[in-house]
């Protein structure tokens, strides 16, 4: 085994707990905790934890390679678990590391568990998610064949608030459901028990069909720690961007979209509101799926306002999402029917709740409380760390189960600094720097930066989060031996040198003599390493300028692949002189190991001309990386990143590729023939910070349903350095110009005290281009009481003396508007007192 199985297992930093408890009568029991200055020593958290989930991987592959099923799903389970607890962690998104590991695990995961006949009902919701889109082509075979007009569905006589109608698609969902997949929903059921009686209180509230609770077991099997393989969350698989709009805070330590309560109060508002704008349950369950953009294309293509008839026109997973949610519903009206007759339900324990005031360890509390991890984890799904939440205003509200709060609250009267947490998140004020944050935390600036991902002269914005890499008296890092049925965590490493979390953990970093990989040390046991089939060793020398992205490219592997090979860890970095194995194409042996010897020049020029081969753009689809891309055909990812001009391996869903190739598939002429139509100007637009799909439309002249159309986007959530296909036309004679747009008002704006042209452009939902355009102006200074052009389709016109306001249009809804100004519904409803969500067209709205 690699390095006799040695795990490095933060136990202070994995998060656990699957199943979670709310709503109960409560004790509540205030403690304060002492504040002490924190003493200082420094220790890499996110490149153990990338590390560790390493470990688990390469375990995985190991379990896979000798047919040892179970095995290697637990360990590719654990390795998930610990990228999930990484993707809290600021700007993590931004680590080239994480995502190559992130994607590598998923990609190997997914290929694994397709070929599986049957599945562990323990694993992750995106596990689970793969395996069943790939092991029903009968239900694929009835929507091909289903003809609403000549076979209409039937609408079943039971008393359902919303009517359930049946067809082929249904029946082979019920087949599911009741053969191969009963185990599944027998254990949702259960954890009905846990959940749908508050579900059903909340539902009643906010005027939803309760009905709609089961709609959660096809979500997230009710498990309230659920994570999509995109990022979806909680019971109700929320994205961050939707689920803020419902006002579910997510950051470093909680995420509400794993509290129950919030998140089922979120989703019972977000299907009122998806209901009110198509006057349909189908295609509201549809929209919640695939968002409501793709549905109203759908409903424009096909003609029809029938969820079966535009079911053709809709993704794969919605397709089936509607009808699973159907089949669910009939076998829960009539469980003994379909012999689910002997559920044991779970139940709702009583809980007590005590103030928690920074972060204090969950085994602490656990200990305090005279409980475990897992039960104390299980009662607070919401947290992200294995802590309590640092800096929480009023203190955290943890929950103990009932009868323990006196206990813990004697034990958190002289809690040891061996239990207090040690990275906190500052909320930057207004004037704060970054050298003034470093100083007043006693951290070099270089430490804040590279724990945040930003530059020394960022601007920082008031409210944003920063972490704040603290030192301790002892390091959080801790070895533990695996051996095939347990773990035994009692050896210590320690840590006398701190490593920047955020720097390049891929290798892409200068050669240092300190701490680096011996030759020698490459991994004391790399023969257990899965040798990829059809494939031979070569080997390499690394060179002075090598890193592994650059090693990984030269010989079209993944980095990951070249660190399992030999096993070297995210937390060390390579050296000249190390003898690297690497496994490469049999047949092409002898030019992957003449590299070794080749001169720079010689490696440069290793992609071949394309003067005498076609090419054609290809789009990316989902999960897929460059490395399949090139496979898919036949060229390297060399030569894919030097013909799009790309400075990294990272590539997004919907993103267009040009490739250049000799041969003639059916598959690469199907794409050349998709692509031959365009005629427009194609161009890439990578997101800025501030961006949403509105002002980007704006910005280009075209609408947000052309951005998601064009880079395959299910809802209108976007990142921080995505790149973005645009499609213009040639004849557009200013870009980005929206004065002439018919759906556009002119707005007189007068710039108040401390206005900031950004922050003007943000408020109109335009670009700062725009604003500087249609006004003249040089620079990016304005002035009080300067009156400014305004041209937005978004904002009426009475702005320019007060707040934002907002005149409702018909169909829209207070979602859509909270959508449209990134608020929340909430925000909206206190702003404007509004006793209820419902509006009528002509309402002003205060927005802010």
């Amino acid at each position: 085994m690699i390095s006799n199985l040695k795990l490095l297992v933060i136990a202070s930093l994995l998060s656990v707990g699957f199943i979670a408890c709310t709503g109960t009568k409560e004790t509540t029991v205030t403690v304060e905790t002492k504040e002490e200055i924190p003493v200082i020593q420094k220790v890499d958290i996110v490149g153990e934890l990338l590390e560790q989930a390493r470990q688990y991987y390469t375990i995985a592959l190991q379990k896979q390679a000798v047919n040892s099923t179970l095995e290697a799903i637990t360990q590719y389970e654990n390795a998930l678990k610990t990228i999930t607890n990484l993707s809290y962690y600021p700007s993590i998104d931004s680590n080239a590391a994480y995502e190559e590991l992130a994607v590598s695990i998923w990609d190997d995961y997914q290929k694994f568990i397709e070929n599986l006949s049957e599945l562990p009902t323990n694993v992750s919701l995106g596990a689970y998610e793969e395996w069943i889109a790939r092991t029903n082509p009968a239900v694929d075979q009835a929507i091909e064949s289903l003809d609403p007009v000549l076979n209409p569905s039937q609408t079943v006589d039971i008393p359902a608030e919303i009517a359930l109608e049946t067809n082929p698609i249904v029946d082979k969902w019920m087949e599911f459901y009741t053969g191969r997949g009963k185990k599944f929903l027998t254990m949702w059921m259960a954890r009905s028990g846990k959940f749908f009686p508050m579900m059903k209180k909340i539902f009643e509230e906010e005027g939803v069909p309760s009905q709609l609770l089961y709609l959660s077991m096809i979500e997230s099997g009710l498990n309230p720690t659920a994570r999509s393989r995109v990022g979806a969350v909680g019971l109700w698989q929320f994205m961050k961007a939707t689920g803020s709009l419902y006002g579910l805070q997510t950051n470093l330590y909680i995420d509400e979209r794993r509290d129950p309560e919030k998140a089922t109060r979120a989703a019972a508002r977000h299907l009122r509101d998806l209901y009110r704008n198509l006057g349909d349950w189908y295609l509201a369950l549809a929209s919640y799926n695939a968002g409501e953009g793709r549905i109203n294309r759908a409903i424009r293509k096909s003609g029809s306002r029938n969820f079966w008839t535009i079911i053709k026109y809709l993704p794969k997973e919605t397709r089936n999402y509607v009808p699973q949610y159907i089949a669910v519903c009939l076998i829960a009206y009539d469980m003994d029917k379909y012999g689910f007759n002997s559920i044991e339900y779970q139940t709702l324990p009583d809980f007590d709740i005590v103030k928690v005031n920074e972060a204090i360890d969950m085994q602490y509390l656990a200990s305090g409380a005279g409980t475990s991890v897992e039960i104390l984890s299980d009662l607070n799904p919401e947290l992200t760390q294995s802590c309590s939440p640092a800096n929480y205003p009023g203190g955290y509200s943890l929950k103990v189960p009932k009868g323990t709060s006196k206990l813990l609250a004697a034990s958190l009267q002289n809690v040891p600094e061996d239990a207090k947490k040690k990275v906190i998140v500052h909320v930057v004020k207004r004037g704060e720097t970054v050298k003034s944050i470093a100083s007043n935390y006693g951290i070099t600036i270089n430490e804040l930066t590279d724990a945040n991902n930003i530059s020394a002269k960022a601007k920082l914005k008031r409210g944003a989060n920063l972490r704040i890499p603290l030192k301790v008296r002892y390091s959080d890092v801790t070895l533990a031996a695996q051996s095939e049925d347990e773990i035994n965590a009692n050896d210590t490493i320690s840590s006398s040198s701190y490593v920047s979390p955020y720097i390049q953990l891929a290798g892409d970093l200068p050669n240092e003599p300190d701490d680096n990989i011996e030759p020698e040390e490459t991994g004391s046991d790399v023969a257990s390493i899965p040798v990829p089939e059809g494939k031979t060793e070569v080997g390499y020398t690394v060179k002075s300028n090598d890193n592994l992205s650059r090693i990984a490219e030269l010989f079209d592997v993944r980095v990951i692949d070249i660190r399992n090979w030999n096993d070297l860890a995210y937390n060390r970095k390579i050296k000249p002189g190390i003898k690297l194995r690497i496994f490469v194409p049999e047949e092409k042996k002898d030019y992957y190991a003449s590299l070794d010897a080749q001169s720079e020049t010689e490696k440069l020029s290793k992609p071949k001309t394309i003067s005498s081969v076609s090419s054609f753009y290809y789009q990316v689809k989902k999960g897929e990386t460059l490395s399949k891309i090139s496979s898919k055909f036949n060229v390297s990812v060399t030569e894919l990143k030097q013909w799009n001009k790309l400075k990294s391996s990272r590539v997004n869903r919907g993103q267009r590729l040009k490739i250049y190739t000799s041969k003639h598939s059916d598959e690469i002429l199907a794409v050349k023939d998709q692509t031959s139509e365009v005629k427009k100007k194609d161009l890439k637009y990578k997101v800025k910070r501030g961006d949403n799909l509105g002002s980007i439309a704006l910005k280009y002249g075209v609408t947000t349903a052309n951005l998601r159309a064009w880079n395959n986007l299910a809802g209108d959530d976007i990142r921080i350095g995505q790149v973005l296909a645009i499609t213009t036309n040639d004849k557009s004679s200013s870009m980005g110009d929206v004065a002439a747009n018919k759906n556009t008002t002119l707005n007189n704006y007068t710039v108040k005290k401390g206005d900031t042209i950004g922050e003007i452009a943000e408020k109109f939902g335009v670009s700062i281009t725009n604003v500087k355009k249609w006004n003249s102006l040089k620079s990016n200074t304005v002035k009080i009481g300067q009156k400014l052009k305004i041209y937005s389709s978004s904002v009426s016109k009475n702005l320019s003396n007060g707040p934002l306001k907002h005149v409702v249009r018909s169909g829209e809804s207070l979602y859509t508007i909270a959508k449209k100004y990134n608020v929340t519904v909430d925000s909206i409803r206190q702003k404007n007192d509004l006793l209820s969500e419902n509006i009528k067209p002509g309402q002003t709205l205060v927005i802010n």
